[in-house]
């Protein structure tokens, strides 16, 4: 199902593909496909490179010549090879799942808003999302981009799980579409000796497909789908903007992927979440996330992650990734009495309880559409939503047997009235219990029949709990990558640095623009997380929580730009670069990116103070 097509831009022009079922499975033929790899009697070496440095890296256990391999059957029975496989090739499951969302694309497909699959391949893993978006009408310069930051409307929750595409027949061929194959080779290139860049060449990139028309035919048992592909390679390496200000070489994570959400509103468009995929532990708690938004019987959840793992973008996700009419409610129940804790949950107004009932036969429950109320209850305020109830294993006994009653009932005894409330099946909420007690120990925890009521456990491993050192590290970088470039966009949006203001501040805001540029850049910013990340977590060290190195990074920001502003002392190798230099910013930028030549003893001054500074915000004593 996978359909290229130039990436130059949206008018290039829509190829065929047809799906059909037959014999209770699903195939696909793209006959377009062969025509990308037909010059090419033999493999492309820069493809074949690209492919290998990925699947070296991540399926070392499985060589990378087996016969079945598309890459080895160009090589050894050429083009022909390719074309016999390629002319009906079964969907993967991932495809499969979203096959249902083409009924709804039968009737008409708006030009405008087109509907969008998006394949985003993740190392060994892979997302897939459905979703609906502005599609400009005139030609842009990078339409990948545009699409990676546009605003969307989630159409079905997203699917998320291990992947072997990068090795499937049609994707193969697409990589010979002739944008992608040159933008491959520069990317080689670039990478030169670097084999974590090159393995993320091909393992690291997004596919968009816009549906151009859809049709079915009933005789025949078959789609015709007419679509069309762009494909986002190195996202990681894409500029950035702020205020009309552009930075090509930018500060990016690897592992940083946009999950579109549902809107709140009809036909509303939302930014996507951004969410760092760069730790096996982080996507491996995902996917157990993918299956509970793709199971319409989730109704409780169980969260177990260990303190400072991050856990409270997974529960946004269990929210805005799911079709729902309500709102995000979070709430504790940590150390409360059992009466505080039933006001917190269950409250409700009995002022203007008359107007916001309904009494019918079957009892009380209310009415609809409700509109939750500022001194209403979580549970109230959650309806038709999601209630996240966090630190659940530090609640009493009393508490949580509370919590097992209104489970078994749905239905709420309204603190200080006599009143019973019954929730309607149509306005329950999505229920996430959080706490972070291993799950042994909380399955224990009484009283023993609250956990039988649960639907879903999603259980977490800390994103930087890795076995390997090397592989903690590059985590813990891309955190910190994540962070920095976050820090700087928000600190010189707060201080309006780069918003033009008149004549009189030209000069101000062009300065600020260089001093923007040089902390966005991909050469300060990895120096400032390579010696952050070796501090925080060598060998030895303690594994330290997301937030304290979201934390770091904030403090370690605002020390190296006042001391690279105005220093307080005149005689501070820092401040003597600064004087003796005519573009010290970039003249430093070149020196913290390493230089093949002696550094004069201000340059080691001037890099050791660097060090200090990054080291001092990360407590550490030098």
């Amino acid at each position: 199902m996978t359909v290229p097509a130039s990436i130059s831009g949206p008018a290039a022009l829509p190829v065929v593909c047809v799906v059909k079922f037959r014999g209770g499975k699903w195939s696909c033929k793209c006959p377009a496909l062969l025509e990308y790899v037909k010059p090419f009697p033999k493999p492309d070496p820069n493809v074949v490179h690209a492919i290998e440095a990925f699947h070296s890296r991540y399926y070392p256990d499985e060589a990378s010549t087996s016969p079945e391999y598309p890459w080895v059957v160009h090589e050894t029975e050429g083009v022909t090879g390719l074309e016999a496989r390629l002319q009906g090739y079964e969907l993967t499951w991932h495809w499969r799942m979203l096959l249902p969302s083409l009924r709804a694309l039968e009737t008409s497909v708006s030009s405008d808003e087109p509907i969008v699959l998006c394949v985003s391949q993740i190392r060994q893993w892979q997302l897939m999302s459905c979703f609906q978006v502005h599609w400009p009408k005139s030609l842009v310069s990078d339409v990948a981009s545009y699409l990676r930051d546009a605003k969307k409307a989630l159409l079905r929750p997203p699917v998320f799980g291990r992947s072997h595409r990068i090795t499937r027949m049609e994707v193969y061929a697409a990589f010979y579409e002739p944008t992608t194959l040159q933008r491959i080779t520069k990317a080689l290139g670039e990478a030169k000796t670097d084999e974590f860049r090159r393995a993320h060449i091909l393992g690291r990139h997004d596919c968009y497909f816009r549906i151009e028309k859809v049709s079915y035919n009933a005789r025949r048992r078959e789609y015709t789908v007419q679509m069309q592909q762009v494909t986002d390679l190195e996202p990681e390496q894409a500029p950035v903007e702020l205020e009309g200000a552009t930075t090509a070489v930018a500060c990016r994570p690897y592992g940083l992927v946009y999950v579109p959400q549902f809107p709140a509103l009809t036909k509303e468009h939302v930014a996507p979440r951004q969410l760092l995929f760069s730790s096996d532990n982080y996507c491996r708690t995902f996917e157990q996330v993918s299956c509970v938004l793709n199971d319409p019987t989730a109704r409780t959840i169980l969260l177990i992650a260990p303190p400072g793992s991050g856990k409270e973008d997974l529960s946004t996700i269990l929210h805005s990734c799911r079709r729902q009419q309500g709102v995000l409610v979070t709430t504790t129940v940590a150390g409360l009495s059992e009466e505080i804790a039933a006001q917190r949950l269950f409250g409700f107004p009995k002022e203007r309880m008359q107007y916001r009932v309904d009494s019918t036969t079957e009892g009380i429950s209310p009415k609809r559409p409700f509109q939750g109320d500022l001194h209403d209850g979580a549970v109230f305020k959650a309806l038709g939503g999601t209630l996240v109830i966090d630190e659940l294993d530090k609640a009493t006994e009393g508490v949580r047997g509370m919590l097992l009653r209104f489970l078994e009932n749905n239905d709420v005894a309204v603190p200080g009235t006599s009143i019973v409330l019954g929730i309607p099946e149509t306005m329950r909420s999505l229920y996430v219990f959080v706490g972070s007690m291993p799950r042994s120990a909380f399955l224990q925890l009484k009283p023993v029949d609250l956990w039988s009521r649960m639907t879903h456990i999603i259980e977490m491993q800390h994103p930087l709990e890795l076995g390997e050192a090397t592989e903690r590290l590059r985590a813990a970088e891309d955190y910190l990558r994540l962070f920095w470039i976050k820090n700087v966009q928000a600190f010189f949006v707060k201080e309006r640095l780069l918003n033009p203001s008149g004549k009189l501040y030209e000069p101000l805001r062009e300065r600020f623009v260089e001093w923007w540029s040089f902390f966005s850049s991909r050469t300060v910013g990895e120096f400032v997380c390579a010696e952050i990340a070796n501090t925080l977590c060598a060998q030895g060290q303690p594994v330290p929580s997301i937030r304290t190195l979201r934390g770091t990074v904030s403090r370690c920001f605002n020390l190296l730009f006042y001391a690279l502003l105005y220093h307080k002392s005149d005689d501070s190798p820092l401040e003597q670069w600064r004087r003796d230099k005519d573009d010290p910013l970039k003249e430093l930028s070149g020196l913290l990116g390493g230089t093949s030549f002696p550094l004069p003893n201000l340059g080691v001054s001037a890099l050791s103070e660097v060090r200090s500074l990054i080291r001092s915000a990360a407590s550490i004593q030098v």
